[in-house]
């Protein structure tokens, strides 16, 4: 028996060693294609951090996320998981039929609030018409697809409520159209396909006053069939993957894409470059940027603000075809005082597109106070 024990002492320490050697001599990584975010690499110490304490968590961040053979750990965790009924991963429900779908916050109900005050203040002051679009989460919309025992959609999160709360805004109610829709939703994405933009952007034009261009004036192109998003990897799954399509006019709009920050103009609503890499629906205007101006070629269009998240990228090229120019902020990264600026690019309406569940985790509408 003593033998058998030192045999396994030998074995681990053996492991120990060796997985010590390879994570000093394999160069470090930046990126994890399997879970889509960027790694934690080699800390500086600097004093500040040293007495604080922040060098010691960014360090061993360091050594989870560069430990040697990182991915296949990540896949067994997940593996043997599964084999244990575990319905839940880092805030992803496992589903039904393939889906994965997010967690919905149950107790989040004072930042949900929080962000509609904020918005129907700003409406309230706002010289032109303000507009509310809040996307639904899969979860809200396709309850059959929870796993057995998950916890239902909250209360607050229902229309009904932020129908209430709004007295200055006009609401764009998608709930009861996207309601059992498996269409408009990615299996392994939490935004919608692009055939629930279309959807939403037919709503919206009901509630704008624009007609929106027919389907029949689109030709639907698939440009992926290998689509693994954002909830794959937080799970750090390879389910089966989605298709992401996009809806191309049969007459081309001609655009003027300006990346205020970046400095960079392009000619296309879409960055062609991303449907190679593991974001691909970061191929609807390049993915998420502080402040974008879209020019077209809409004779004397009207102007439109957009605030949003990133459900909103599917939408624009859509929306584009019925203004002259679009402003697209995203107050995650835009600082300036977005009275003012709605103000000084004399627009005619604004849109708040945001999917809800960045509504109730996120305190992204604050800034409105500012």
């Amino acid at each position: 028996m003593a033998y058998y024990h030192k045999l396994i002492s030998l074995m681990l320490l053996g492991f120990l060693l060796g997985c010590t050697f390879l994570f000093v001599l394999l160069p470090e990584r930046d990126f994890s294609p399997l879970e889509n975010r960027m790694l934690q690499t080699k800390p500086v110490p600097a004093p500040a951090d040293l007495l604080s304490g922040n060098f010691t968590a960014t360090f061993d961040q360091y050594v989870a996320d560069q430990f040697v053979f990182r991915d296949w750990w990540v896949s067994l965790k997940v593996k043997v998981e599964r084999l244990l009924q575990k319905k839940e991963q880092n805030g992803v429900y496992f589903g039904k039929d393939g889906y994965l779908l997010q967690v919905l916050p149950q107790d989040n109900e004072e930042i949900w609030a929080e962000n509609l005050v904020a918005l129907d203040n700003f409406a309230k002051k706002s010289p032109v018409p303000v507009y509310f679009l809040p996307v639904p989460a899969a979860a809200q919309v396709l309850p059959e697809k929870l796993p057995a025992f998950a916890a239902p959609s909250p209360s607050y999160l229902e229309p009904g409520n932020f129908r209430s709360k709004l007295k200055h805004t006009a609401g764009i109610d998608v709930f009861n159209e996207f309601y059992g829709q498996e269409k408009y939703y990615y299996r392994t994405d939490h935004h919608w396909t692009t055939e629930g933009a279309y959807a939403a952007y037919r709503k919206t034009g009901e509630a704008v006053g624009f007609t929106p261009v027919a389907r029949e004036s689109f030709k639907i192109e698939t440009v992926a069939a290998d689509f693994l998003g954002s909830l794959a990897a937080r799970t750090g799954t390879q389910p089966q993957p989605d298709v992401l399509q996009l809806f191309l006019p049969q007459t081309p709009l001609p655009c003027r894409v300006e990346y205020v920050a970046e400095k960079r103009i392009e000619a296309s609503f879409y960055a062609w470059e991303h449907i190679d890499s593991r974001d691909k629906y970061a191929v609807f205007l390049d993915g998420n940027h502080a402040l974008i101006k879209i020019t077209t070629s809409v004779p004397k269009g009207r102007r439109l603000l957009v605030v949003k998240d990133s459900f909103a990228n599917a939408m624009l090229p859509f929306l584009a075809h019925h203004y002259e120019e679009i402003y697209v902020v995203d107050l995650r990264f835009f600082h300036d005082n977005l009275a003012v600026f709605l103000w000084q690019q004399e627009v005619d309406e604004v849109l708040f597109l945001y999917g809800t569940m960045t509504l109730a985790t996120e305190t992204v509408l604050r800034k409105l106070a500012i």
